[in-house]
């Protein structure tokens, strides 16, 4: 609020997040501003929910959800392993317009702010293609996890199945 204005706010008085995407995702600057915000906070979370996964269970598989992947931050999180889902540009504007509710120049733009998919391959040890129907993605799934039993098994990357 301090940074975008009252306007974000609902009458309830809690964020709206969508008046917030309207702003950012219209203005570089404002999105960098709003994960100059967030992005420690988000951090600080991630942090305290692995190092406690990791207490309860020194050998637990712990998936994080990170959409805004960086070499930085695997270094940072010791991750052992990166999966990148990757879709076609339209079958995701497709599926926010569809199941977001998002209109079609929102998602475009939301897109278009996101890393560029070759920095993204670059990050990934295995690659998910999400880009098929709900049997596909269900085999992935299965050759995500062989992958990962893999690494937690031998301590090693993504070797025993090609991405």
């Amino acid at each position: 609020v301090e940074r975008f204005g009252p306007e974000v706010l609902g009458a309830d008085g809690t964020l709206d997040r969508q008046k917030v995407a309207d702003i950012v995702f219209a203005d570089p600057d404002a999105l960098t501003d709003l994960n100059a915000i967030t992005h420690p906070a988000v951090y600080a979370e991630m942090c305290s929910q692995l190092e406690s996964a990791c207490k309860q269970d020194p050998h637990a598989v712990v998936v994080l959800d990170i959409p805004l992947l960086s070499e930085r931050t695997r270094e940072l999180l010791g991750l052992n392993g990166v999966v990148v889902v990757e879709t076609h540009r339209e079958t995701a504007i497709s599926r926010l317009v569809t199941h977001r509710k998002m209109n079609v120049l929102d998602a475009r733009s939301r897109i278009a702010s996101q890393m560029p998919r070759e920095h993204r391959l670059k990050l990934a040890d295995i690659v998910v293609s999400n880009s098929e129907g709900m049997p596909e993605l269900e085999e992935e799934a299965d050759r995500v996890w062989f992958w990962i039993a893999n690494v937690v098994e031998n301590g090693s990357d993504a070797d025993a199945v090609g991405s």
